[in-house]
Protein backbone atom coordinates (compact mmCIF):
# COMPACT_ATOMS: atom_id res chain seq x y z
CA UNK A 1 0.00 0.00 0.00
CA UNK A 2 1.44 3.45 -0.64
CA UNK A 3 1.55 6.15 1.60
CA UNK A 4 -1.29 8.79 1.54
CA UNK A 5 -0.60 11.96 2.76
CA UNK A 6 -4.12 13.41 1.79
CA UNK A 7 -5.98 10.29 3.50
CA UNK A 8 -3.83 9.94 6.47
CA UNK A 9 -5.02 14.16 6.84
CA UNK A 10 -8.46 13.13 6.24
CA UNK A 11 -8.51 10.39 8.69
CA UNK A 12 -6.54 12.28 11.48
CA UNK A 13 -9.05 15.30 11.45
CA UNK A 14 -11.89 12.76 11.30
CA UNK A 15 -10.61 10.42 14.42
CA UNK A 16 -8.66 13.25 16.10
CA UNK A 17 -10.03 16.61 15.77
CA UNK A 18 -13.60 17.03 14.39
CA UNK A 19 -16.54 14.45 14.15
CA UNK A 20 -18.13 12.43 11.38
CA UNK A 21 -21.89 12.08 10.71
CA UNK A 22 -23.49 10.70 7.68
CA UNK A 23 -26.36 12.65 6.40
CA UNK A 24 -28.00 10.35 3.64
CA UNK A 25 -26.75 8.85 0.90
CA UNK A 26 -25.38 11.81 -0.59
CA UNK A 27 -24.37 13.72 2.58
CA UNK A 28 -22.10 13.93 5.35
CA UNK A 29 -21.24 16.43 8.24
CA UNK A 30 -17.87 17.12 9.69
CA UNK A 31 -18.16 19.11 12.74
CA UNK A 32 -15.22 20.78 14.90
CA UNK A 33 -15.17 23.61 17.50
CA UNK A 34 -12.07 24.91 15.24
CA UNK A 35 -12.65 27.47 12.20
CA UNK A 36 -9.31 26.74 11.37
CA UNK A 37 -9.80 23.05 11.26
CA UNK A 38 -12.70 23.24 9.55
CA UNK A 39 -11.13 25.41 6.36
CA UNK A 40 -8.36 22.71 6.38
CA UNK A 41 -10.28 20.11 5.94
CA UNK A 42 -12.43 21.65 3.38
CA UNK A 43 -9.07 22.51 1.58
CA UNK A 44 -7.84 18.97 2.01
CA UNK A 45 -11.15 16.97 0.91
CA UNK A 46 -11.05 19.21 -2.26
CA UNK A 47 -7.22 18.36 -3.01
CA UNK A 48 -8.24 14.67 -2.46
CA UNK A 49 -11.05 13.97 -4.21
CA UNK A 50 -12.60 17.36 -5.85
CA UNK A 51 -15.74 17.40 -3.45
CA UNK A 52 -16.56 20.87 -2.37
CA UNK A 53 -18.32 21.36 0.86
CA UNK A 54 -20.32 24.14 2.30
CA UNK A 55 -19.80 25.54 5.72
CA UNK A 56 -22.29 26.73 8.24
CA UNK A 57 -22.86 27.22 11.62
CA UNK A 58 -24.13 23.78 13.54
CA UNK A 59 -27.61 24.59 15.59
CA UNK A 60 -28.16 21.25 16.53
CA UNK A 61 -25.03 20.66 19.01
CA UNK A 62 -25.74 21.15 22.30
CA UNK A 63 -23.34 19.33 24.00
CA UNK A 64 -20.07 21.95 23.35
Amino acid sequence: MKYDKLLASIIAYITGDGHLQIGGPDRFDFTSGSKIDIRNFEKILYKKFRIKGKIRKCTTNTYS
